[in-house]
């Protein structure tokens, strides 16, 4: 089953002035530790899933570029935890990525910047940290890339795998 709508797709952004699109406000940490818990875990469960795919938006994880929230690491791991409690595999989906929105005009785009590049590679270096002893969980490095040329698509991503693969022989 797929959970949209709790750490990602929680606003439109295409509504909302440019200066606040990607501010995280009360409102937004109120939604993020109330929406979802440990009952819908259960409930998904009883319906005889056996996983769920988690979108998240990185503007959820993200504070500044390279800082993490962790208060939202800690929701986060704490689902995953009810996840493998229940028996439940997890897909973790990074739905929105900083450069690649679907649904807003960007300036820059994940694919024309190194920066945007090199905090998205960081991102999942910081997930893996977190979660990779954990084999339950699975990564989606990426939901609904851009029509870009599939190319810049595939380097991104085998540099995040390489990446990830790194640091795993590194621990």
């Amino acid at each position: 089953m797929g959970i949209g709508g709790w750490l990602t797709n929680y606003k439109r952004f295409n509504v909302l002035p440019m200066d606040k699109r990607l501010a995280i406000t009360v409102g937004d940490m109120e939604h993020f530790e109330s929406y979802i818990d440990e009952s819908d875990v259960i409930n998904i469960k009883n319906m005889g899933l056996d996983h769920i795919r988690l979108g998240f938006d990185q503007i959820v994880l993200e504070e500044e570029p390279y800082k993490y929230r962790e208060r939202i690491f800690e929701i986060l791991e704490a689902f995953v935890g009810y996840c493998e409690k229940h028996g439940l595999g997890i897909v973790l989906n990074l739905h929105k990525a900083i450069g690649n929105y679907c649904d807003i005009e960007e300036s820059v785009t994940l694919f024309d910047s190194e920066e945007l590049q090199n905090r998205f590679v960081a991102l999942w270096l910081e997930l893996e940290r977190r979660f990779s002893d954990n084999e339950n969980v699975m990564f989606e490095l990426l939901n609904e890339v851009r029509d870009i040329e599939p190319d810049l698509w595939n380097d991104l991503a085998e540099r995040t795998i390489n990446a990830i693969r790194e640091k795993i022989k590194q621990e």
